[in-house]
């Protein structure tokens, strides 16, 4: 499929590159993406000042909405035709202080969807069912993109 990759560190340094279709692992979901935002992170990215840890070559967009397309073994209350947007974050340290209050975000561990996991500017993303939301009936594709809950 068709991505969008950050593939070294500058300005610059990113193309539309085939990549490998993502297959979801335990506890994870696989959305076809319908709507994508474009952050003011995803410009920092383009020119190479982005503050964030990237593992590199990565495929760029966090903020996305779309459909489950598949679900991995282990996950529960989320299914196939589900219309859903997902948090930025992947994965935390679990064990700091903003971890343990709910505030995960904030982790001086965390990682990031499109910067360290492969984003949303493709046609399917994979992410963690623990970041996935269900879109109320009313919030369309776009409306989801943004939201970056």
């Amino acid at each position: 499929m068709k991505a969008l990759v950050k593939y070294a560190r500058g300005v610059g340094n990113m193309e539309i590159r085939e990549v490998p279709e993502p297959s979801p692992g335990f506890g994870e979901v696989k959305i076809e993406v319908k709507a994508t935002g474009i952050c003011g992170s995803d410009l920092h990215t383009y020119h190479g000042n982005i503050g964030i840890p990237m593992k590199l070559p990565v495929v760029t967009g966090h903020e996305f909405a779309g459909v489950v397309v598949e679900v991995g073994e282990g996950v529960e209350g989320i299914e196939v035709g589900e219309r859903v947007t997902a948090e930025t974050t992947f994965s935390t340290c679990g064990r700091c202080i903003h971890c343990l209050t709910g505030s995960y975000n904030l982790c001086l561990q965390r990682r990031g969807i499109g910067y360290w996991l492969n984003g949303a500017f493709a046609k399917y993303t994979v992410v963690p069912a623990t970041r996935v939301h269900k879109l109320p009936d009313n919030v369309d594709f776009i409306g989801g993109a943004l939201s970056e809950p």
